[in-house]
């Protein structure tokens, strides 16, 4: 390694504007998106990349085709990590360490390229929703001394077109390009510096092979998730190298579906990985990308496989990798089909959520619903035009919605920390009564608590997946916030509990 140097590179997007919003969601037309408890995460240590093997010319000690030499940069790093940040807007940053090396290595241009499949509510495309053909972001970033080395780039809405609104970014591959053209640096493990690569899981979408409509990012398709089968949350972390060895840890929380296989079943954990290891000639080679299929268990709603060490795969038993780019991950059901690849999303989430239905198979119009929920911080009257709506959607439609317009809340003092709602005779929907009091944590306003309960009226739960959306105007009236988060659910046919 040569001297410590520190470098701050500051994001170069010509003719870009930096924007910076909050997502609002179309309730008519809203993507299916799976969130955690807490902002999904994609954070990974950096790994040394190598380029594609195309042309095997040599074979692995396991005596698998490879392409030697593997080929990287010239340019030099210690250590290095990148994360995507999701909180109003999805940002990204990436930092390395001591960057040496011959020619420009220490004052050139560095690009960081993302992959991403990106799934979103767009007006534009036929049916108001659709999945782009993949695209890679390629993000310049300008040397800004003195002498220490920090990435950092703006948010993903900022370098894509049209402002979209509900976007689901599933994350495929984060690489760092060096000055020579060559890559240098990549999202993955290593056998040294390089040892956790993390990505929440939510809605995996297929990819656009074949596009039927066009959208504010060019050609798209109607988006696809296949899966019979749904769940709440989950992850997907590689660990380990060095003598530890490598590992897969898998978690999905609360599948459910209509077969038994989906909450008790083998599933699979797939991850396209790009293996560089020893050669027979004792010189570093890539692999050919390599996707590894691992299979996991469900016991009970859930799977919690750990420790599924890359050793069991029989290309690389007998040779640790020097270096493991992870260029994709996914989750797929017992029927192969796609059900969670991390994913990103910048909208607001609604925490503590909790949904009940009583369904009354006898009578037509005559069940009833209960709705718990805290909406994020923020300056909100209900009030103000265009008033409150309230949706719990499925993956096959509206399960129910009320908009209970503005004027019609009963104010309670401390003015702007409560709202009240009732109608004994249900006319919006069968509400009966609903009430917004501010939350607050350590004695601090932490968003506001919802309570709503409906009787006499229709719910149409069409799977064991829900996601609920409660849209109130910002104080002013100016805009509308909407937050979202979705629950599997345990029913007996009669009754719905989501939480």
């Amino acid at each position: 390694m040569g001297a410590n140097v520190r470098r701050r590179f500051v994001v170069s997007a010509p003719g870009l504007a930096v924007l910076t919003f909050l997502l609002a969601v179309s309730v008519a037309d809203a993507i299916e998106i799976r969130n955690p408890d807490t902002l999904p995460r994609y954070t990974s240590d950096l790994a040394r990349a190598y380029a594609p093997c195309l042309a095997p010319n040599d074979q692995t000690a396991d005596g698998t085709a490879a392409c030697s030499p593997a080929i990287t940069s010239a340019c030099t790093f210690r250590r290095g990590s990148i994360e995507f940040r999701s909180k109003g807007t999805i940002r990204v940053d990436a930092s390395i360490t001591d960057i040496a090396g011959p020619g420009t290595c220490t004052t050139g241009t560095y690009t960081l390229e993302l992959g991403l499949r990106i799934t979103a509510d767009d007006d534009t495309c036929s049916g108001g929703e659709c999945t782009s053909v993949d695209q890679t972001l390629a993000i310049a970033f300008l040397n800004d001394p003195p002498n220490d080395l920090d990435l950092q780039a703006d948010s993903i809405e900022s370098l894509l077109s049209g402002g979209l609104t509900g976007s689901n970014v599933n994350v495929q591959h984060a690489t760092v390009i060096a000055p020579d053209g060559l890559p240098m640096a990549a999202a993955g493990i290593d056998g040294d510096t390089a040892t956790s690569h993390l990505a929440s899981v939510g809605t995996g979408y297929q990819a656009c092979a074949t596009p039927t409509t066009a959208g504010l990012l060019g050609p798209a398709c109607v988006p696809s998730w296949p899966t019979a089968c749904d769940h709440e949350a989950g992850s997907m972390r590689w660990r380990g190298g060095g003598v530890r060895g490598t590992f897969l840890d898998v978690e999905v929380d609360d599948l459910v579906g209509a077969s038994p296989s989906c909450a008790n079943g083998i599933h699979s954990a797939t991850s396209l990985i790009r293996v560089t290891t020893q050669c027979v000639a004792s010189t570093l080679c890539t692999v050919p990308d390599h996707a590894v299929v691992l299979p996991v268990t469900a016991k009970n709603g859930d799977i919690n496989a750990g420790k599924i060490p890359l050793s069991t795969i029989p290309a690389f038993a007998s040779s640790p990798a020097a270096s493991l780019q992870v260029l994709g991950n996914a989750v797929f059901d017992p029927d192969m089909s796609l059900l969670a690849a991390p994913a990103l999303n910048a909208l607001l989430r609604l925490t503590k959520m909790k949904v009940k239905f009583q369904r009354d198979l006898t009578e037509p119009d005559a069940d009833s619903m209960r709705i718990e929920a805290i909406f994020p911080s923020g300056a909100i009257d209900p009030n103000a035009p265009p008033g409150t709506t309230f949706t719990v959607a499925s993956r096959t439609g509206t399960v129910y919605t009320v908009t209970i317009p503005a004027g019609l809340w009963q104010l309670s003092a401390p003015v702007g920390t409560r709202w009240d709602f009732e109608d004994e005779s249900g006319g919006l929907n069968g509400v009966r009564k609903i009430s917004i009091k501010q939350a607050k944590l350590d004695g601090e306003p932490n968003g506001y608590k919802i309570k709503l309960q409906a009787k006499d009226t229709t719910v149409t739960p069409g799977s064991l997946g829900v996601t609920l959306s409660i849209a109130i105007p910002i104080e002013g009236g100016f805009d509308t916030a909407t937050a979202r988060h979705n629950r599997t659910c345990k029913s007996n046919g009669r009754t719905y509990h989501c939480k």
